[in-house]
């Protein structure tokens, strides 16, 4: 028991080995987990401590519990901005890895956490500026926000949470397929990053057409497995059928009906206009895309109409520079210029549920100021049909 009590105690040995901890994490640059430590260190001192200012502050209950509740809210805000937060699947665009009204789990750690850039940005506290300007956006971002060192970089394969491009305020979550410097491209439906074909996720779901002999068996299998088929688009011309199919339900498919026929059904819609760049000069589709270069952060491109009307719109919003045409010359902030080189690191994002997601395919790249976390854990699942019980606390991968 004494020895119990003397490890719970904190004398002056305890608060200088706290110091000490904070000052080498504010040296090595981990300034978050400094404040962390801090935080910490503060709640277990006002706990256990019995030093002078701390056991005057529990001779006062009111101040005891005031002082206590206001570290708990700081920790709170340190846990939402620094560690980690809970969002919602709002879509359908990842399944089948993710399914609309999973509750999941998003680390700040792996890719390091953005510090505000302004009070407003702050969880918990953006309330009061709410409260004082009804026309401000709680949700509000701003560029150029200092991140601070994470625990990894973002790789291929990784389930991003982060804003994009065209609405700073919007938290969209999809898989990274493209990484800084690839030269990323789209053949039928399979994604090639320099040329190769990257790891295959057995819930990535493409479009195919369905030759049975008895459709009525195939209807019965998608209804048994809970295989969503737009029933608009479910008959084609020639009567397959058409359907959005994982790599596992093809598996399950070949198995339960033997001789049926599939092949892969690549839409040809979003054509020129509609996929990024928006320019006829790039026919692709969502299944057929690129080649195109991914931007890196000192990454040096020739400036052309092409590469412009490629790079123009994140050149514009992200990298805040002005570019324009004049006597077939192209301006960067008014100076002449043949060549560009990137600021910043880029990524190109793709939902699993790829013939529904919108996606780096219609919008382009992502900017790594954008990044939020990575999807780590599926907490619980609870939609229309009600809590899905083998969901819970689920890796996601």
């Amino acid at each position: 028991m004494k020895f119990f009590v003397k490890m719970t105690r904190y004398r002056k040995a305890e608060i200088c080995l706290l110091g000490c901890l904070i000052i080498m994490f504010l040296c090595l640059g981990v300034v978050w987990l400094a404040i962390g430590s801090l935080l910490v260190g503060g709640l277990c001192l006002l706990a256990w401590s019995s030093i002078k200012p701390v056991a005057f502050i529990k001779k006062h209950s009111f101040v005891y519990v005031l002082v206590f509740l206001c570290l708990i809210f700081l920790f709170s805000i340190f846990l939402r901005i620094f560690v980690l937060e809970v969002f919602c699947i709002p879509s359908s665009s990842m399944e089948e890895t993710l399914l609309c009204g999973d509750k999941i789990l998003v680390s700040k750690l792996n890719y390091g956490p953005i510090i505000p850039s302004s009070p407003d940005q702050i969880p918990l506290l953006n309330i009061y500026f709410l409260l004082k300007n009804h026309n401000m956006n709680i949700h509000s971002k701003h560029l150029n926000n200092k991140r601070f060192a994470g625990f990894s970089l973002i790789k291929r394969g990784d389930v991003v949470v982060f804003n994009p491009p065209f609405d700073q305020n919007a938290d969209f979550i999809k898989r990274c397929v493209g990484l800084p410097g690839d030269l990323l491209q789209i053949k039928n439906s399979i994604v090639l990053d320099n040329g190769v074909q990257g790891k295959r996720y057995s819930t990535v779901k493409n479009a195919y057409a369905v030759k049975a002999l008895n459709p009525w068996q195939f209807y019965d299998w998608i209804d048994s497995l809970q295989v969503h088929c737009d029933p608009e688009l479910m008959i084609g011309k020639h009567g397959e059928i058409h359907a959005m199919l994982s790599d596992r339900d093809l598996w399950a498919l070949k198995k339960m009906i033997p001789g049926i026929h599939v092949e892969n059904h690549s839409l040809q819609r979003g054509a020129a206009v509609h996929t990024f760049p928006w320019n006829k000069r790039f026919l692709w589709t969502i299944d057929n895309y690129g080649p195109i270069r991914i931007p890196k952060k000192g990454m040096e491109i020739i400036l052309s109409d092409s590469t412009v009307a490629i790079y123009q719109d994140i050149m514009k919003k992200f990298e805040q520079v002005k570019i324009r045409k004049m006597k077939g010359c192209f301006l960067i902030n008014n100076v002449a210029s043949g060549t560009y080189t990137f600021h910043q690191n880029y990524f190109f994002m793709m939902g699993d549920n790829r013939h529904n997601s919108n996606d780096s395919r219609f919008w382009g790249f992502v900017p790594e100021e954008n990044i939020i976390g990575k999807a780590v854990l599926i907490l619980f699942a609870n939609n229309e049909d009600g809590w899905n019980w083998k969901r819970f606390f689920k890796r996601i991968e």
